[in-house]
């Protein structure tokens, strides 16, 4: 009995676990080398992409006639939500064009997917990647920060 009551003490003295661990990113001049593009500007919107599910001749997964074996495609990266954030942008660093006015980059929700919190209006130094899919990604791992923040 006593071991029951202690059970919920112990899980709230726990460390708290997330998926998402970065390494230091470097400095910002190393982060503009390696990324796929480096520029600032400002947060035009954002749209919620929810989790899609599987899709394989038409169908979706769980229909009638689709065996799970077609659907587990060992290259097809896994479904996820993200977030498609257009940005404004003010100064190019690198990786696209100079007259480039606005850009799309995807991130995650936040929290263990290290998806980067921005918000609608304010303006940010992005350093994004290209995802498995070709388009440009930045996460909380990355320097991406809003500006005149340091870090």
């Amino acid at each position: 009995m006593r071991i029951l009551l202690a059970i919920p003490f112990i899980a709230l003295l726990a460390p708290r676990l997330d998926a998402c661990s970065c390494s230091t990113p470097g400095t910002p001049c190393h982060a503009a080398g390696i990324a796929a593009a480096a520029f600032t500007g400002t947060v035009l919107n954002m749209t919620w992409n929810p989790v899609q599910p599987f899709q394989v001749d038409g169908l979706r997964a769980g229909q009638r006639g689709l065996s799970a074996s077609r659907v587990a495609d060992p290259m097809r990266p896994i479904p996820r939500a993200f977030y498609v954030v257009r940005i404004q942008v003010a100064e190019v660093l690198s990786g696209i064009a100079p007259g480039q006015k606005e850009i799309e980059v995807v991130t995650g929700g936040g929290g263990g997917d290290c998806g980067y919190p921005f918000q609608v209006g304010m303006d940010y130094v992005v350093y994004a990647f290209k995802n498995a899919e070709g388009r440009l990604e930045t996460t909380i791992c990355s320097r991406t920060r809003a500006s005149g923040t340091s870090g």
